[in-house]
């Protein structure tokens, strides 16, 4: 309340029939006292604060009986036109109220766009750019609870703080992932945040190799997968998929029930289909350790740059260091099938007893 008036002008009164949920007796009060208080006009600014007091304790009457939308009304009547500092205190008090009391990140959105426009008439910079950040923040938090991606990024771009827009992108790229919400993750403007496409890759690999393989369709390796096909980083898509298979493969004993079999085989189908989209002499997978050349190789992930990934490639094959090994396109593919074939022995009825009726089951299967 100390936002929008003097301390001197409290009215017990008034006080009493708010928090006593007295309505209607309190709009009666109040219309009572404005014309029969001596005031002179509306010109007249004590009166003018009587008033909005007034008008803020019926807010918090209705707020008391949960009416949240007349609640809502009432407070952005009784916020102050000028200065524009004190009506932004006044809205950020309000936005609280809404975000965590009453939890309507709806209204708290409405409030926080209203007070994004009034902080354009603070005249002091720093205290424009403090409450802009502060607001564009709160916008970004209560859009992720609206599910609005489109309007939490961009909220996440409008932030001043390099820092804070890292950590907001972040968590923005996990809720995406976290809710399933592939739709969105390739639908967003990625190109145009802090770091570009190149950070959002970044963040979900990050998450990737911390990440169980999952029978899921909407797991963290199909985010990476669709994202990195989008902007035609192939090598990245085929890595995701083939972590998929490894860890589904790690955490299985010989190889698994049948659903695990067919999970790894569309995991390694998929990354050979991802890799046969790189130029030949590129069609390969650098797996090892976080060795200097694979962290070079994770850099090249944009089309363009064929020729200085292709050198990456001929270096690795001529140092032939022990921690990292080379898988090319054939070699995955190989592997595909030879899961394929072991899915389908796994479920042939009744079981396999010899050689040649494997094979048969092989041939007729075209594997």
């Amino acid at each position: 309340l100390s936002h929008i008036w003097p301390s001197e002008l409290s009215d017990v009164g008034a006080e009493y029939l708010a928090s006593h949920g007295q309505i209607e007796w309190l709009k009666g009060y109040s219309k009572l006292l404005m014309s029969e208080c001596g005031f002179d006009d509306m010109s007249n600014s004590r009166k003018i604060a009587c008033a909005r007091r007034h008008t803020h304790l019926l807010g918090e009457a209705y707020l008391g009986i949960r009416d949240i939308n007349k609640a809502f009304h009432y407070f952005l009547r009784a916020a102050p036109l000028e200065p524009a500092s004190l009506r932004t205190r006044y809205l950020l008090a309000i936005i609280e109220t809404f975000s965590s009391t009453m939890g309507s990140p709806e209204l708290a959105l409405q409030c926080a766009r209203i007070a994004i426009a009034t902080c354009d008439s603070i005249m002091d910079v720093s205290v424009q750019e403090n409450h802009r950040n502060t607001l564009w923040h709160i916008v970004f938090q209560q859009t992720l609870k609206c599910r609005r991606y489109d309007e939490a990024c961009v909220a996440v771009s409008s932030l001043a703080d390099a820092n804070e827009q890292k950590v907001c992108l972040k968590r923005l790229i996990f809720e995406l992932q976290d809710k399933n919400q592939m739709d969105w993750l390739c639908r967003l403007p990625w190109e145009s945040m802090l770091g570009g496409i190149e950070n959002v890759i970044k963040y979900l690999e990050q998450k990737m190799m911390s990440a169980k393989g999952s029978l899921g369709k909407n797991t963290v390796f199909h985010f990476l997968y669709a994202l990195s096909v989008k902007y035609g980083s192939y090598r990245s898509a085929a890595n995701a998929m083939y972590q998929l298979a490894t860890r589904l493969l790690e955490q299985s004993h010989a190889g698994g029930p049948p659903e695990i079999r067919l999970a790894r085989s569309n995991a390694l189908v998929a990354a050979t289909n991802a890799l046969r989209l790189l130029p030949p002499d590129e069609a390969c997978l650098i797996i090892g350790n976080n060795s200097a050349e694979q962290k070079n190789e994770k850099r090249n992930r944009n089309s363009e740059d064929k020729e200085e990934s292709s050198t990456n490639v001929k270096t690795l094959k001529q140092n032939k260091s022990p921690r990292v090994r080379i898988l090319w396109v054939k070699d995955i593919a190989k592997e595909a099938f030879l899961e394929q074939a072991r899915q389908k022995i796994s479920l042939s009825n009744p079981p396999l007893v010899g050689a040649e009726e494997t094979m048969n089951l092989l041939l007729n299967e075209n594997i």
